[in-house]
């Protein structure tokens, strides 16, 4: 499991970062479960993304987890909301 932290996270899991490119750098080589880590405020249905970006497979908030559309063909607890 990796946790990414955001700014602000879109419901397609792409997360608007701190500016340095660093995670996008680290998880194009990385296989494991990625969890953007955003606070609830800050879930958008939109992020300015770029060619290079990468989208999270999962959103965790203070509030709850969401999990994105990536991992609509894997089973998954059916009580966990999706990001839409």
């Amino acid at each position: 499991m990796i946790l990414v932290p955001a700014i602000a996270i879109d419901e397609k899991g792409y997360r608007l970062g701190y500016g340095g490119g660093f995670y996008d750098r680290f998880l194009i080589n990385q296989t494991g479960f990625t969890v953007g880590v955003v606070f609830a405020d800050f879930l958008f249905k939109k992020v300015p993304t770029q060619a290079w970006d990468l989208p999270v497979k999962s959103v965790c908030t203070q509030n709850e987890i969401y999990l994105s559309e990536l991992l609509e063909e894997e089973i998954l607890p059916s009580h966990l909301p999706r990001l839409n």
